[in-house]
């Protein structure tokens, strides 16, 4: 529960998706070679509009937990990702 364990599991975890780009592109072409941009576009869209659902849920527990400055907030937010992970 220290800053140091909370930089290491952010940074393992980014470090860990990393990995995961190598076969995401490739993989458009593997399920439909001829409509690979297309089945890209939808995908990149889907994940656009998680992003941006994900920044305002994200402010939404913060602010129900006492603002950004509240470290209960942050456990709330970070914990409730993990689960989603």
């Amino acid at each position: 529960e220290t800053k140091a364990q909370g930089l290491f599991i952010v940074t393992a975890s980014l470090s860990f998706l990393g990995f995961s780009r190598g076969g995401f592109a490739v993989n458009h072409m593997d399920i439909a070679p001829e409509f690979a941009g297309v089945i890209m576009g939808i995908s990149n869209t889907a994940g656009t509009v998680a992003g941006i659902v994900g920044v305002a849920f994200t402010g939404y527990l913060l602010e129900r937990s006492g603002g950004a400055s509240e470290i209960q907030g942050w456990k709330l937010a970070l914990g409730f990702a993990s689960f989603l992970n």
